[in-house]
């Protein structure tokens, strides 16, 4: 039913796309609006998939891209029957593929839209927007979802989706990276005797993906934090993941539950 549903979505989405696209009379209105498609459709993607209890990110990803590529084929020939909708005949006509490619080289030579000076953009120049469009509204969809898929993890008992749980206290990072050695091995004693981190230095993150139901599934993911100043002086946040999914036995999940019964105190 995924498989179904998405292309649907976004073949709806993309006809709102195209107009907005064309009764906005604000650039930078549009450009949001571009951003915003291409996140929602990889979102929307990702979401469909959950609810039908598709677990390969990969192939959420395909479809997200295919469904997101027709998507990019509405938008134009959405664009054109609003242009040449009286013209064409009928509304079909607007999504022969011959038609739309003659709509694209009357835009390359003519151009559908202006800047406040200089009238309207034409050859090379909307090429290059038409290629940056394309990467937002068909390349950002299939790599939105796949974040959004492997944000979760799926317990085959419950056959249920399971979220992060960030864990209240942070460790020092190992220097040696003996920590991080025995974290992949699935060696947990050393994560419990290792140093509380200062809440403005460099830390591990632990986040725990632990099911409530069966507590059968247990799997730990590890980001390593580091803080920086921006101009105005602020911290702000680096993460680099060290462990992607480490599965660990229900009693060393509590036990880390125990061990990280701490609320983490905020940088400031």
């Amino acid at each position: 039913m995924m498989v179904c549903w998405v292309p649907l979505a976004t073949s709806l989405m993309a006809i709102l796309y195209a107009i907005a696209q064309y009764y906005c009379p604000w650039i930078y209105l549009c450009a949001l609006i571009t951003l915003c498609y291409g996140l929602a459709t990889g979102w929307l993607a990702a979401r469909l998939a959950k609810r039908g209890h598709v677990r390969n990110s990969g192939f959420t990803a395909l479809v997200a891209f295919s469904s997101a590529l027709f998507g990019y084929y509405i938008v134009w020939g959405t664009h054109l029957f609003l242009w040449e909708g009286a013209q064409l005949g009928s509304v079909f006509n607007a999504f022969r593929p011959d038609y739309i490619w003659e709509w694209v080289q009357i835009g390359y030579q003519k151009g559908f839209w202006g800047l406040e000076k200089g009238g309207n953009v034409t050859g090379w120049f909307l090429v290059l927007v038409w290629l940056i469009e394309f990467g937002f509204l068909v390349i950002a969809p299939p790599l939105v979802s796949a974040g959004v898929m492997m944000d979760s993890i799926y317990c085959e008992t419950c056959s249920q989706w399971l979220n992060y749980e960030t864990l209240g206290r942070s460790v020092a990072i190992d220097p040696t990276g003996g920590l991080n050695i025995s974290l992949i091995n699935g060696i947990w004693p050393p994560l419990h005797a290792a140093p509380d981190a200062p809440a403005d230095g460099p830390h591990l993150r632990l986040l725990l993906a632990h099911c409530p139901h069966c507590t059968e599934l247990a799997v730990l993911k590890v980001v390593e934090v580091l803080f920086q100043k921006n101009e105005k002086g602020e911290l702000e946040e680096k993460k680099k993941t060290v462990i992607e999914q480490a599965l660990m036995n229900p009693d060393d999940a509590d036990l880390l539950k125990e061990f990280s019964a701490v609320e983490e105190t905020p940088p400031t």
